[in-house]
């Protein structure tokens, strides 16, 4: 792999083009002068560009595989934490089911105060439809392929638009 950056020989190759549209139409510059900047294009187009696309593309490749071993780490380590979660809420249910049976409401230890409490009332949904419509909240939501279709038609919507010319790689 070549000392040069991606940035170095997309410039270069720039550069190059730049050298041959500015010959003038009779090509009248040295054939050896000719010859160099074609040389120098075909190192660059031909092996330095590819090399440096491959490097490129191995790397994106492995940052990929990284990526996708985190989410699965991060999704064992949250099945994880859920367990222990529901581990303490069992061990709270029992110890405040052991201090009911044995009618304490509080028990005093040498690093904790434990206490039986009455917790506020909460609300109970019985039949979500018969609840008064002044208690239901509706968070809108915009139907982006339906709003996609009618711009594509050419038709506008006030508050929209469609954006285009975006670009995307695609490493295959």
């Amino acid at each position: 792999m070549s000392d040069y950056t991606l940035y170095d020989i997309t410039e270069s190759i720039a550069a190059l083009a730049e050298l041959i549209d500015a010959r003038p139409d009779d090509h009248s510059p040295e054939a050896e002068d000719e010859q160099h900047v074609d040389a120098l294009l075909d190192e660059f187009l031909g092996k330095l560009l590819p090399e440096k696309v491959d490097g490129y593309c191995k790397m994106i490749e492995s940052i990929k595989a990284a990526a996708t071993a985190k989410r699965a780490e991060a999704r064992r380590l949250v099945e994880r934490a859920r367990v222990h979660e529901n581990t303490v809420s069992r061990m709270v249910d029992r110890l405040k089911d052991g201090m009911l049976a044995i009618d304490r409401q509080a028990i005093d230890t040498d690093l904790f105060r434990v206490t039986v409490q009455a917790s506020p009332p909460s609300v109970v949904i019985t039949d979500e439809q018969a609840i008064p419509a002044e208690f239901v909240v509706h968070t809108p939501k915009v139907n982006k392929s339906l709003l996609k279709a009618v711009l594509k038609a050419g038709n506008d919507v006030p508050g929209a638009t469609l954006a285009e010319g975006n670009t995307h790689l695609r490493i295959k």
